[in-house]
């Protein structure tokens, strides 16, 4: 059963780690395709930087199980309904954030 456990903690931390690295270089393609960088711009990408680096250090609580005797963060979440519903609501937060029309902010010239 340890190497079913290994192979899964092996497959949780690709699994994060490559969403959130997906995230942070689709925000630095758009900071860098963008010709009208206005206010919500930046205000966007960095809130998409943010939630990249967060789901990319989701993995780390694998890491932190075995490297420490009290892995129960990771059993509990790993146990839990809730792996693939996190990346699909951080995911769905990132594309309602890049697709809503908001005013303000200075007008590109």
């Amino acid at each position: 059963m340890n190497k079913v456990a290994n192979v899964f903690a092996l497959v949780f931390i690709y699994f994060f780690v490559s969403i959130g690295l997906v995230v942070i270089f689709n925000t630095l393609i758009a900071a860098l395709s963008k010709m009208n960088k206005i206010e919500t711009l930046w205000i966007r990408l960095g809130v998409n930087l943010a939630v990249g680096l967060v789901l990319s250090l989701i993995a780390t609580m694998a890491v932190s199980a075995y490297n420490t005797e009290s892995g129960e963060p990771y059993y509990s979440y790993t146990s839990s309904p809730w792996l693939l519903p996190t990346v699909m609501f951080a995911l769905g937060i990132l594309v309602l954030l890049n697709n809503v029309k908001l005013s303000g902010g200075k007008k590109p010239m």
